[in-house]
Order: structure tokens, then sequence, then C-alpha cells
């Protein structure tokens, strides 16, 4: 592996969070990561917002539905050099982008800090982080005349949940991120920690946690936040919890919009735990088979009047 000359220099003065990559919560650096994206150009580019963009009105006809912010639409760069470097300065992978600008990088190691170079240009450049079975998209606009680079889309999707005990922590905090889903379909947890741990997770895009036993399943004095901004959404839907919280836990979730729905129940809450939704706009909890929100001990649950639905 050579080293790419001038990629570190400007990779130092970008502000990357820790984070704990092994998302099995062993710290593992196995080779499951999967990084894609699109390359276009910036000469026809409009926001997915414009009035006149009658297409982009269709992300909106759920309110938990994934919201794109701006698509960009302009020819794609075909051809275009993509080279993969650690935060080391190392090339780890090169490729060239298609005939539809997409490009693509296959098993790669989970790591903090990799930095996506376009064009062979160090001013086309932007950092990224890859987990254990995670795949990353990262769609960006080019002005390669200019050295212009825009971000139109960095999603962060895990096909396994997040474990994480004794002391351990996942720290994201990156308010360029579109989308953080966790699409479990197993009998995992999507996020599980417990004995001192801290999850936090702070975004400009939607949170997603679909498909997985609990949606939260923190015990013994873990720490969990989930925080987003703008006009997005936390949206959980799991099979069995979508929160259980255990033995002086803390859960915070913050966002525009919450929606928190348990196959079973909505919100659990045993033994001194603190559980507290922040919301501007809408706020539903459901637990289809139980109850929406069950305390148990002293715990404490704090929605801020956030509608509740019991099952049958």
């Amino acid at each position: 592996m050579r080293k790419k000359e001038g990629v570190l220099s400007l990779f130092l003065m970008v502000i990357v969070s820790f984070v704990l990559l092994g998302c099995d919560g062993n710290g593992s650096s196995r080779k499951d990561g999967h990084i894609s994206g699109t390359a276009l150009s910036t000469n026809i580019l409009t926001q997915g917002k414009d009035k006149k963009d009658k297409s982009a009105l269709t992300k909106f006809k759920s309110l938990f539905s994934v919201i794109t912010p701006a698509n960009a639409q302009g020819p794609s760069l075909s051809g275009i050099p993509v080279d993969l470097i650690n935060s080391q300065g190392f090339l780890i992978s090169s490729t060239t982008t298609s005939s539809q600008g997409r490009y693509n990088f296959n098993n790669v190691q989970a790591r903090t800090g990799y930095t996506i170079q376009f064009n062979e240009d160090p001013a086309l450049f932007t950092t990224i982080d890859v987990f254990s079975n995670s795949n990353v998209v990262l769609n960006v606009s080019l002005n390669i005349g200019n050295e212009i680079l825009l971000i139109n889309d960095y999603e962060i999707n895990l096909t396994r949940g997040i474990a994480l005990k004794d002391l351990q922590t996942f720290i994201l905090n990156d308010l360029r991120i579109t989308r953080f889903s966790i699409d479990g379909r197993t009998a995992q947890d999507c996020i599980k920690a417990e004995n001192f741990t801290d999850v936090e997770i702070i975004i400009a895009g939607n949170i997603d946690l679909i498909g997985c036993r609990d949606g939260i399943h923190a015990k013994n004095r873990a720490v969990i936040n989930l925080s987003t901004t703008g006009s997005m959404n936390i949206n959980v839907d799991t099979n069995r919890n979508g929160i259980f919280a255990d033995n002086d836990t803390i859960v915070t979730f913050a966002g525009p919009n919450i929606r928190i729905t348990g196959g079973e129940t909505g919100i659990i809450g045993n033994a001194n735990t603190v559980v507290t939704l922040n919301y501007d706009n809408d706020c539903l909890i459901e637990g289809l088979k139980n109850v929406a929100i069950e305390r148990k001990g002293l715990s404490d649950i704090i929605t801020n009047g956030c509608a509740e639905v019991n099952g049958i």
C-alpha cells in the first residue's frame, strides 16, 4: 500500500468522532464493511426542496418515511478515479466511476476516519467512518475545474445490532449524515448496552431502528442518547419492546418527531431508570400486544405528552 501525498495533512484538519467500530461489542476490525455512491456534476444541481421538483414531494407522503433533504440532479461523472485512504494516509483501494457515475468498495475493514478522494485531487475529498456489518452510502456532486465537492447523501446502514458491555462506548456525532439505520431482521436487539456503557448518536437525518427484538435494551447504568435535527425523525419499530430500560439506566430521545412501536410493549422502565422523550412536533408510542408504557419499580418515563396507543 502506497501513501497518498498531500492527503494526510488535509485530513488532520477535519474533526471526526471517536467510534467503537466493532458493532458486536468486541472491538473487532472485520472486513465486512461496504462503501458505495454516485458522483455527479454540479453543473445542473437542484435542491429537493424546490417547489418545481414534483418528484421530491413524494418523499413526504408519510411523516415517518425516510426523508432526503437534498437531491442532486446532474450529469453523472464516469471514469473518475476514486481512492480509499486510511487515517494514516495510506491508499487502501482504488476504483473508477461507472458510466452512471457509481463506485463501490467491498470488504472494507471497520475503521474511523477513512478519506474518500475523487479524481486524484487533494481538494476533492471527505472523511467517513466504516462499521462492522455496515453499508455506507456517499453520494457527491463535483465541480472538478473549481475543486468543489458537495455531499448530497451520507448514510450509514447497519445490518446487525450494536452490542456493548463493560465500559464500551459508541459515539457518532456528525451532522453531515442524512440517515443512520439498524435493520436487524433478526433475534438481536438494535442497540444493547449494559454495565456502564455509553451510546451517543447525534446526526442531522433520520434515525431508524427497524425489525430487531428490542429497539433499545439498556441495563446496569448504561446511558443512551439519540438525537436528530431539522425536520427528521426517530423511528423505532421492533418485534418485542421499543425501549427496555433496567437498573439505573438513562435513555434520551430528542428530535422533531418520535415514533416508538413495540410488537409487545412500547416502553418498559424498571428499577430506577429514566427514559425521556423530547420532541417538537409529533410523538407516538405504541404497544401492539400489551401497553404503550409499562412502569416498574422507581422508573421515571417522561414523555412530555406523547400520544399512547395500547394493544388489545
